[in-house]
């Protein structure tokens, strides 16, 4: 815990008697309160000046005042996780919680660390199991360690815990500079009984590695935001998320992937809507056409296999089409072979009659 963090603490379990100028305010509601608190959010200083106009208040302003702690470290989150269970009545209240890497400052200016902090399955069971009412969790810029298989007889999971959002933002396995298996990031998901939101933003994951997987997860929503993959690698990404997400447990996907012609494989698309997401109500792909498109594109048996048509409570769909484009001065072969019109035509008849908002984005 930093100093300024102490201060807040201090702070907030003491009870300092109200100002002449604060005098009548604690008699307005406690709903008014708790909903002006609750707007605030991170306003750390403002719910601190609150906390100190009565008692009642300062009850009130504790559970907005720790519900949002984001905690920053060079190395890992032992003395975090040992203040937690050595503040009961704090933790209590956390309901998202940001684990990060501390940047040092050097003449104003931030430095990347050589050394990120690490986090496995082990050190995050033990940081959230004393935060019962922890909704979000975003962990950034961490190294990720791979998890052995557990005996049968331990207990390595929380599985009477949920949570509604997990973010994966610009983590790494532990050497500087490799690509994180996905298999390791899934490892870690699976210590939930289930996620609400599994998000991977800037992240590197070109291959699974099926033989580490503890055991398959239970994600209502999956979202990817600039996922890099190397090439032909797209379809290692759609097995993978076939193989380790519970069947027909998904109810949206969201993929925003780079690097990789996803239009040339419908198939691998497919199967994973069949078996994860066949009772989705969102589905929301970037089809990354290269050039030349291919003879059959413009064809509907040819987009017959992304299996949309298995989709029985498809809601909204949205299909974001990306083609390079043509440079000037660039021979016909690198021109598409059918206009870009027919394939969106072929796209949609496919369109389950279940949907009700269609995005078509070119």
């Amino acid at each position: 815990m930093t100093t300024r963090e102490e201060h807040v603490v201090h702070l907030a379990n003491s009870n300092i008697p109200p100002s002449p100028e604060a005098r009548g305010i604690y008699r307005l509601p406690i709903e008014l309160l708790d909903l002006v608190l609750h707007n605030l959010r991170e306003d750390k200083p403002t719910i601190l000046a609150c906390s100190q106009v009565s008692r009642l208040w300062h009850e009130v302003a504790l559970r907005h005042l720790f519900a949002f702690l984001k905690i920053a470290s060079r190395s890992d989150f032992v003395e975090f996780r040992t203040f937690l269970h050595a503040n009961a009545d704090i933790a209590r209240h956390v309901r998202k919680l940001e684990l990060k890497r501390a940047q040092t400052s050097f003449m104003g200016h931030y430095k990347p660390q050589d050394k990120l902090p690490a986090i496995g399955r082990a050190e995050l069971r033990d940081l959230v199991a004393p935060l019962p009412r922890l909704q979000e969790l975003h962990l950034h810029e961490l190294y990720l360690i791979d998890s052995p298989t557990p005996a049968p007889t331990v207990t390595d999971d929380l599985p009477d815990r949920t949570l509604e959002k997990l973010t994966f933002e610009r983590c790494r396995a532990r050497a500087p500079g490799r690509n994180t298996p996905l298999a390791t990031i899934l490892n870690l998901v699976s210590v939930f009984a289930s996620v609400g939101t599994l998000e991977l933003v800037s992240m590197r994951t070109p291959s699974f590695m099926p033989s580490r997987l503890i055991r398959t997860v239970r994600v209502r929503t999956v979202v990817t935001r600039d996922i890099s993959l190397p090439n032909n690698s797209v379809t290692e990404l759609y097995t993978a998320l076939r193989g380790s997400l519970v069947p027909g447990y998904l109810r949206s996907l969201d993929l925003g992937c780079a690097g990789d012609p996803t239009a040339r494989y419908p198939g691998s698309f497919g199967q994973l809507v069949h078996s994860a997401a066949r009772r989705a109500l969102h589905i929301h792909i970037l089809l990354f056409m290269s050039i030349p498109l291919g003879r059959l594109e413009h064809e509907p048996r040819y987009w017959h296999k992304l299996n949309l048509h298995a989709c029985t409570s498809l809601r909204s769909l949205a299909l974001e089409i990306s083609v390079p484009p043509v440079r000037p001065g660039a021979d016909t072969m690198h021109t598409p072979h059918v206009p870009l019109a027919r394939v969106c035509v072929a796209l949609l008849t496919h369109i389950p009659p279940t949907v009700r908002i269609l995005t078509l984005k070119l």
